[in-house]
Order: structure tokens, then C-alpha cells, then sequence
């Protein structure tokens, strides 16, 4: 990405996204660690994870929901809405 710009971005579509995922252990095993929860709210949209123990730890639930809105993103505004992707890219990384 570049570090800044001298005219508006134009972001011209829409983007809406929600996944969920199940990891469930082998037979006997559980989780004892759920990926981190991330909720980043930035100037066109947002990205949220939560996650969840089920059947006592041997099941892990994620979900995820991202939204990108149309619009511009102004000169000044850029840095910033690059760093809020950069931050989505990495809280879209999942590790147990």
C-alpha cells in the first residue's frame, strides 16, 4: 500500500462476508485456547471475529463477518484506512 495520496480512493463496490467455522478436536482432546475476538470498525466498514468453546473444549466456533462500503476515502483519511487493512488482514489469521 502506498503511504499516502494525493486523490481520493475510490472504493466502488460493496463487499459483505460472514464465515463460521468449527474445529473440532480429535476423540478425548480439547481446545484450551479460542482464537482472540477482533472488532475493528474503520471509515467504510468493519471486521469482527468471535469465537467460542462448545462440547466442554472439544469444539472451537468462529465467526467471522466483514463489510466494506462504497465510497471515498480522502487524501488525508488514507493512512489511516490502510493501517484498518493491514489490522483486518492480520486479525483474519486464526491460530489454536
Amino acid at each position: 500500500m502506498l503511504p499516502a495520496r494525493d486523490s481520493p480512493l475510490l472504493v466502488n463496490r460493496a463487499a459483505r462476508m460472514r464465515l463460521r467455522l468449527e474445529a473440532v478436536a480429535p476423540a478425548g482432546w480439547v481446545f484450551v485456547r479460542a482464537p482472540a475476538d477482533v472488532d475493528l470498525t474503520y471509515d467504510l466498514g468493519r471486521f469482527e471475529r468471535v469465537s467460542r468453546f462448545e462440547d466442554l473444549g472439544a469444539r472451537v466456533v468462529v465467526d467471522k463477518r466483514f463489510l466494506l462500503r462504497p465510497g471515498l476515502v480522502e487524501p488525508a483519511r488514507y493512512a489511516a484506512w490502510s493501517d484498518a487493512a493491514v489490522a483486518i488482514d492480520r486479525g483474519d489469521v486464526v491460530q489454536f
